[in-house]
């Protein structure tokens, strides 16, 4: 499968996993961050 056909399926698994990875992330940071205000 060529790239353009993973394309036109939408997300990937690894698209998926990268997202939630970086929402984790920000959302860590901000949980970290909050009692220091």
């Amino acid at each position: 499968m060529s790239k353009q056909e993973l394309k036109q399926k939408g997300f990937t698994i690894i698209e998926v996993v990268l997202v939630l990875a970086i929402a984790a992330l920000i959302f860590l940071m901000v949980f970290i961050a909050l009692p220091a205000l």
